[in-house]
């Protein structure tokens, strides 16, 4: 019994697979969409469910005190996702007064579309929230845009009409403007590392995306090998390059008598000999390799510690780079030195080829620009830099290049 209830299931898939397969391309894509269409079909059928289990007043008969939580637990979503369906189906299905009066749906356009099969869950969430705050005669235009445009075009247009239906802005009252609310939330994790989620203001959030923007943009191909980051992951090391570049503002605030900082404590001999930890900031630990490529463009602060951890002297921080030093490397190496590296100047460290633990000075014959990805790249690989006729060169691990011989970054020698 077991085989003949398994093999006719197996039979029905590689039939599937095998019309597949027979399928050319635009044949795909056919298919492709008749699937999308009947899976929207039985998202409409599945609102219209929601829709009826709101009208009987269900999640009270059945002791919930919502029908999102109802929904929930009956088909084990998310909250999140439950709360949407019930939004959806309010939109587009009539509803039910207490008193028993039925009363029409108020987005009919949007209705009806979604009953076709046409509009997407992303789309109707967009008609929904555009909808909330524009006359009834913008429904059939951006029904029109939903029907040949992604989420996205739904946006744009309903801004526009948005823009166009109030061109003077709210009329001015005496009451103090509300700014845009701008959350931020940080958690430190168990590891060191920061998690953080908030909001900002459409004006703000347009400026971080186009700060963000050109600094996300994968790397070209360089000698190293090409950019493998993901998006997110391009993202997250263009906002630490953005910290990177406010740090060194002189417009930074003043806290307890000082600029905005992170504090790196480490053991003299851990720095000297690179193994073992240190702590950033004052609890979160890091390795003596990640404390010395930063301690190549930081200042240090040498302190005298007794056998209980007591200070027994200090000494006054010397900077590790000075302004003209800086000036002078960007002329040089005109931004990342790297082979192949289009990073400009301003988003480059100071790295010290021969590091300062080991008495390297802070001097131009010592210095190389190196952006963040190859900074770190020098640090923890065996890609090694050395000068050569008063210029940097760089020269591969082994296994790329046996003889190891050096390489340069020819297009800013060009550009030279």
């Amino acid at each position: 019994m077991g085989f003949r209830l398994i093999f006719p299931t197996v039979s029905l898939y590689y039939w599937d697979m095998t019309r597949l397969v027979l399928l050319d391309d635009a044949g795909l894509m056919d298919a492709l969409r008749s699937e999308v269409e009947r899976a929207r079909l039985a998202h409409s059928s599945m609102l219209e469910v929601v829709a009826e289990a709101r009208a009987r007043g269900l999640e009270t008969r059945a002791g919930y005190r919502s029908l999102a939580e109802l929904v929930k637990h009956v088909v084990r979503v998310d909250t999140g996702e439950a709360k949407r369906w019930v939004n959806q189906a309010s939109a587009v299905f009539p509803s039910v007064t207490p008193i028993g009066a039925v009363v029409a749906t108020p987005l009919p356009v949007v209705a009806g579309a979604v009953a076709e099969g046409v509009l997407s869950s992303a789309h109707l969430d967009m008609l929904v929230g555009a909808m909330a705050g524009l006359p009834a005669e913008a429904e059939p235009i951006l029904v029109d845009v939903a029907r040949s445009a992604e989420p996205a075009g739904v946006r744009a247009v309903a801004a526009g009409i948005r823009a166009r239906i109030d061109q003077d802005g709210r009329e001015p009252d005496d009451r103090d403007p509300v700014q845009p609310v701008n959350l931020l939330h940080l958690r430190t994790k168990t590891d060191g590392r920061v998690e953080f989620s908030g909001r900002l203001g459409a004006e703000q959030g347009e400026l971080l995306r186009a700060l963000i923007s050109p600094l996300a943009k994968p790397h070209a191909t360089d000698a190293a090998g090409p950019d493998t980051r993901t998006l997110p992951e391009r993202q997250g090391d263009a906002l630490a390059d953005l910290l990177d570049l406010a740090s060194r503002s002189q417009d930074l605030p003043i806290e307890a008598g000082e600029r905005p900082h992170v504090a790196v404590t480490i053991d003299y001999r851990t720095l000297m000999s690179g193994i073992g930890t240190a702590t950033l900031g004052d609890t979160s630990v890091i390795s003596a390799g990640e404390a010395r490529r930063i301690a190549c463009t930081a200042g240090i602060i040498p302190a005298v510690l007794g056998e209980r951890g007591e200070v027994l002297d200090i000494g006054r921080m010397s900077r590790r780079l000075t302004p003209h030093l800086r000036r002078a490397l960007h002329l040089r190496d005109g931004g990342c030195a790297f082979p192949m590296c289009d990073r400009p100047p301003n988003w480059a460290d100071a790295h010290h080829i021969r590091e300062w633990s080991q008495g390297g000075n802070t001097g131009m014959d010592n210095l190389v620009l190196l952006c963040r990805r190859h900074h770190v790249l020098i640090h923890h690989s065996e890609w090694e830099v050395r000068m050569s006729g008063g210029l940097p060169s760089f020269h591969p691990p082994a296994f790329m290049d046996p003889l190891r011989r050096p390489v340069h970054n020819v297009v800013r020698r060009l550009a030279g």
